[in-house]
């Protein structure tokens, strides 16, 4: 039966994934056409594209593995935000499709736009945000701004790699500087079983059932300085989360 469900898994998303590829050709071309338009955010268009994407592909899953979704609204009503979440499987981009924001910008670490040859175009071409470092500081905090404004909602695996153990490993803090900079709320989202269903550095699937949990938001202190409201905002990140994981156990 495992197999049965291992095979259904990879055949849906393998299909799945090169018809949308096949079919984002042509939209890749006019693209470059609408990017001169001014008043057309070709990139808010693509990341929308991309929550369709991930939403149709879980669906076309639903046969070998059940999601189950905890206040899937509350990230849009409080938008634009910050979703944050726990990482422990190649899956977790892709859920969060389960929550009701389309317009995601991810913020990612720099390899991928060199090493996923296949991901790369669309990380680009969506305008994702690369993570921070050295004199790019400014550079990442102006980026993470503009989304905000413009009405998109930032996600962000402050963990920065996936979980070997499953255990919530530490946070990295500059989602939070962003949140106290720029008033945005924290929305925690926690994943359970995803490093079940897929393993860390393994390509052999278990499908079972994926709960979902998106918290109540987190707004930064304004009683203290922007350094000690970044570090308080994440312990209460950190807690609630590990609260949540915990409670599933």
């Amino acid at each position: 039966m495992h197999m049965c469900k291992a095979g259904y898994f990879w055949l849906v998303f393998i299909i799945f994934t090169l018809c949308c590829v096949l079919l984002s050709c042509p939209y890749a071309l006019l693209y470059k056409i609408a990017a001169g338009l001014a008043r057309y955010n070709c990139a808010c268009s693509l990341r929308k594209s991309t929550w369709m994407y991930s939403r149709c592909l879980f669906f076309l899953l639903k046969p070998v593995m059940r999601i189950h979704v905890e206040n899937k609204d509350i990230a849009l009503k409080n938008s634009p935000c910050i979703i944050i979440l726990n990482h422990q499987s190649f899956l977790d981009i892709y859920l969060l499709c389960m929550q009701s924001c389309k317009n995601l910008c991810f913020i990612v670490a720099g390899w991928p736009f060199k090493k996923l040859f296949f991901f790369a175009p669309i990380m680009r071409m969506n305008k994702y945000i690369r993570t921070a470092t050295g004199q790019d500081k400014l550079q990442f905090m102006d980026a993470c701004g503009e989304v905000l404004a413009e009405g998109g909602t930032l996600v962000c695996f402050p963990e920065g790699t996936r979980s070997r153990s499953g255990n919530l490993q530490d946070f990295q803090n500059g989602i939070f500087r962003v949140s106290v900079a720029t008033g945005a709320k924290i929305v925690p989202m926690v994943l359970h079983n995803t490093g079940k269903v897929c393993r860390p550095g393994s390509f052999m699937v278990y499908p079972q059932p994926v709960f979902i949990s998106l918290l109540e938001p987190l707004s930064s202190r304004r009683d203290l300085k922007p350094r000690q409201a970044c570090f308080e905002l994440k312990e209460r990140a950190v807690k609630v989360i590990c609260d949540k994981l915990n409670s599933k156990e």
